[in-house]
Formats: structure tokens, sequence, C-alpha cells
């Protein structure tokens, strides 16, 4: 069982992290925001990572919600994100481009294929974000285009990260375990992706009225 009392340790390097970036005040000071809260509930979805593993699973959550939270205010950087990060060329945003730097760590507590993925899935999660930002309400589904909610779930959810989460590499190394785990990750990605549904209609359609 996950266990019942929050490690506020983890609060000081996540949000020392963010403390630190060459960001606009008001990004950063929202990026320290959401770092307090994240920090403490990653502790509680893999408690059985260890400390270091869950500050790099505790910064990479920050960055997702950030993004997510100020796309229309990075503007025109975003649509040239996966083309730049192809190429090698500079972001053009600061919270783009410490992402990126960021990311070329992501060895030293994932596996090959899981850092593959978590970069993969941060290309198709900053385009979702940009349909969301050019088309929210704008896209008129045909009758049978019956799996579209399901294939832009995907995109926007970043799941895939989450679910590779739950198999550390200092726990599960992939050249051991990934023949083992590698059948269940489509499922652990659903359950992630549905389950986050069900909590966001509580919020948005609850909580958000209160």
């Amino acid at each position: 069982m996950p266990p019942f009392d929050y490690d506020f340790s983890l609060e000081e390097p996540v949000m020392g992290h963010f403390e630190v970036q060459p960001w606009p005040e008001a990004h950063g000071n929202k990026a320290i925001k959401m770092a307090k809260w994240m920090s403490t509930g990653i502790c509680i979805c893999y408690p059985f990572a260890d400390r270091e593993t869950q500050i790099a699973y505790g910064i990479y959550s920050v960055y997702v919600l950030l993004i997510d939270d100020i796309t229309r205010e990075l503007g025109s950087s975003m649509d040239r994100f996966a083309v730049n990060l192809v190429f090698g060329s500079p972001q053009e945003s600061p919270v783009l481009q410490s992402l990126v730097d960021w990311l070329g760590g992501s060895l030293d507590y994932q596996g090959p294929f899981a850092a593959a993925m978590s970069i993969k899935s941060v290309i198709e999660f900053i385009h979702g974000c940009i349909i969301e930002r050019d088309y929210d309400g704008n896209i008129v589904l045909p009758r049978g285009a019956i799996n579209f909610p399901e294939y832009f779930r995907l995109k926007t959810g970043i799941a895939e990260p989450f679910t590779h989460f739950c198999f550390p590499e200092a726990l599960y190394p992939e050249s051991e375990y990934l023949q083992i785990y590698l059948p269940a990750l489509q499922d652990i990605c659903d359950y992630i992706n549905h389950t986050n549904d069900i909590l966001s209609l509580y919020k948005e359609s609850i909580v958000g009225e209160e």
C-alpha cells in the first residue's frame, strides 16, 4: 500500500530546480508553487522509487503541468519545439529550453526505452497542447470518428512516461525486466488516462464551481 503520510522532504529539491531557472518571474513563481504540492504527491504514487528518482519524477511532472498551464503565453515558441529539438537548435522560450536541457539527463534514472518514450511523449504532449490552443471547440467530429477522443487523449494525457515511472531503472533495469512488463504498458497508460479523466471531470464540474 502507498504511504499515508506525505514526505515533505522532497519539496526543497524539486522547488529548488525551478527557483534557479532563468525564466520570467511569473513563470518561475508558478512552477515553484506547482512543485510544492506535486513533489509530495509523487512520493505517494511512486513510494518504491529511490529519492533521486522521485525528485526527477517530480521535476518532470512540474514541467508538464506548467507548459499545459502557460501554452498560450509561450506562443509560437511551442510550434517549433519538435523541429528545434530534432535539429539541435535552441528553443525559442527559456521554459522549453530548460526542459530540453533537463531531459538530456533522463538516462540517469530511466533505461534507454523509457527515456526515449518520455522524450517522444513530450513532443506529442506539446503538439496536443497546440491543437487545444488553436482548435478548442472548433473540431466537429464526423459520426464515424469514434476513436478520435482516445487518439487525442493519448497526445494530451502524457500517460506513457508516468507508466514507465512504475518501473524505475534502479529497481527494474530494462536489460533484465523490460520484456516482462512491456506487455502491460498500454493497459497502465489507459488506466492513468481514464482515471485522470474521471478526476478532472470532478475537479472541473464540481470543485471549479465552489
